[in-house]
């Protein structure tokens, strides 16, 4: 039977539609072109980034695996996160965070500013952030009684270098100029309080010569000199209210807490 020659040239526009719905969707007919790498780089090389997705492209610009990609970027220690999207008609566009190290974990881990660990290779951890030491899973903790202490030790123009927490919650802190603070687990602020206000008075000026202070005494600290004879002091510090209970060396007549 003859058709009519209208139906024959819908007919023959049908076709053409569907070819051309299938050529649009076939992958190898829309490739990427380019990959497009954005976001600020310290730590992660733009180029080896770039290198890595391009090598995890599967599919063209229709059915390329988003997530895949995004988790790959993400399994990089030194990204903390990523977001990939298409740009028609040839683009594949990454952004990507880096993550910010606040201070080293335990020496082989870094915390970021949110207080996650991520452990990137250690010759690229920074050489000038804090250590935090402490047990397993308490390194939230920490970050956040870092950050306490740190804000006290301001007021004497101190940063923390090391601070250390033990499995008995004793803590420990070593200053920028080398200063050791044995504080323990008692009344840790206070203590902290107390040492600050003498420190900005009296011993503004004899900080070099501090090797030690020992915090864990009720009302007052030892303090253990870096040579072996006492800084001079003149007599009427000793009658300073705030170092009526400070031991220059190793008396026992302050209860200490332990």
């Amino acid at each position: 039977m003859k058709l009519p020659s209208k139906l024959l040239i819908v007919g023959a526009l049908t076709g053409l539609v569907f070819w051309g719905v299938t050529v649009l969707f076939e992958s190898d007919s829309v490739p990427f072109k380019k990959v497009r790498v954005d976001g600020l780089f310290e730590h992660v090389s733009q180029e080896h980034l770039q290198n890595i997705i391009t090598n995890n492209i599967s599919g063209g610009f229709f059915n390329v695996d988003v997530a895949k990609i995004e988790s790959t970027v993400k399994e990089m220690p030194w990204i903390q996160s990523a977001s990939v999207r298409r740009v028609w008609p040839d683009t594949l566009r990454i952004t990507v965070k880096e993550q910010e190290a606040v201070a080293i974990w335990n020496n082989n881990g870094l915390l970021n500013a949110q207080g996650a660990i991520f452990y990137p290779e250690l010759k690229s951890m920074p050489g000038d952030l804090p250590h935090l030491r402490g047990p397993e899973d308490s390194h939230s903790v920490m970050l956040s009684q870092y950050k306490e202490m740190t804000r006290k030790l301001s007021n004497i123009d101190q940063k923390i270098s090391v601070l250390e927490m033990d499995d008995r919650q004793a803590w420990r802190i070593v200053l920028n100029n080398d200063v050791e603070l044995v504080v323990g687990r008692i009344n840790v602020y206070q203590a902290l309080d107390r040492f600050v206000d003498v420190v900005s008075g009296v011993f503004s000026k004899n900080m070099k010569d501090i090797a030690q202070v020992d915090l864990r005494y009720t009302n007052g600290f030892a303090v253990k000199w870096k040579s072996t004879h006492l800084s001079m002091m003149e007599s009427s510090t000793l009658q300073n209210p705030l170092l009526q209970n400070v031991m220059l060396q190793n008396g026992d007549s302050l209860r200490r807490n332990n």
